[in-house]
């Protein structure tokens, strides 16, 4: 018995228009599935999470998986008496085999992936999230995508941390263009077409400081420049920080400084 979730590609970003999730599902009891030999027109990812089964006359068993392309003749099925529990990933756009090309697979298209504590809560994630819902909205849909992706073995290790590198640099430019604004971390980790939480994730994982953090000193920074190089009056260097209130702005400033931003001005006057 399979249970399926569609995404709801209402969230359009980068990623969405090269990589188009189009559905995930969960075989719990593949005793009898059976699928092909045939084609499909779309790329499809499967994680084999429990049971043996057969991938082009190949044996897959847990902690591996095997990738579709569009046009290849495939034929996957369980075994009759240790049948397949997985999950699988509907994919299409011109990026995909971009990405199915950075997963580390030997001659059949079949890979290894680290079933470990977080691998494990992902599946949970999805698995909760497929029995009480039909469908998922995109931005989601992409965070499990690439949590998922994370632990498979990578063609190049460092590919797969330049990626992530990449999240990163891209969520400080977009912080260093718009501090001045009253931006939040979930309008940057939209910009960048992921979740807050997975964004947070990404910067503490990379030894930096979470995004909020990285958000709150570039504006304290930026304010105590201000305050003892300029004669701007504190509600300009508010506003240029990202606080149209002035007494909220100095509620911050003091929070962070210890002082108000007038003291620390004619504490820093030379």
């Amino acid at each position: 018995m399979a249970q399926i979730c569609l995404v709801n590609n209402d969230f359009e970003n980068n990623f969405s228009k090269n990589i188009f999730i189009d559905h995930f599902g969960i075989e719990y009891d593949s005793q009898a599935a059976h699928w092909g030999p045939g084609q499909r027109m779309v790329y499809i990812i499967h994680f084999i999470l429990s049971g043996k089964g057969f991938f082009n006359g190949n044996a897959i068993t847990e902690g591996q998986g095997f990738l579709i392309s569009p046009s290849e003749l495939h034929e996957y099925y369980s075994d009759d008496k240790n049948p397949w529990k997985y999950l699988w990933v509907m994919l299409m756009g011109n990026q995909v085999e971009h990405i199915f090309s950075m997963i580390k697979t030997d001659k059949n298209n079949i890979f290894t992936f680290q079933k470990d504590i977080d691998f494990q809560k992902t599946i949970l994630d999805i698995q909760t999230h497929i029995e009480k819902n039909a469908t998922i909205n995109s931005l989601s849909a992409y965070e499990y995508y690439f949590r998922l992706l994370n632990k498979c073995e990578n063609q190049n290790a460092k590919t797969d941390q330049t990626k992530t590198q990449q999240y990163v640099e891209l969520a400080k430019k977009y912080i260093k263009c718009n501090f001045h604004r009253n931006i939040s971390i979930n309008d940057i980790a939209n910009h960048i077409g992921i979740s807050a939480n997975y964004l947070t994730n990404l910067f503490l994982n990379n030894g930096e400081k979470s995004p909020k953090n990285y958000l709150t000193e570039l504006r304290i920074y930026t304010a105590c420049n201000m305050l003892k190089n300029t004669d701007m009056l504190i509600k300009e260097i508010a506003v240029s920080v990202g606080y149209n209130d002035p007494l909220q702005f100095s509620t911050f400033f003091k929070n962070h400084i210890g002082l108000s931003p007038l003291q620390y001005r004619n504490q820093n006057i030379w």
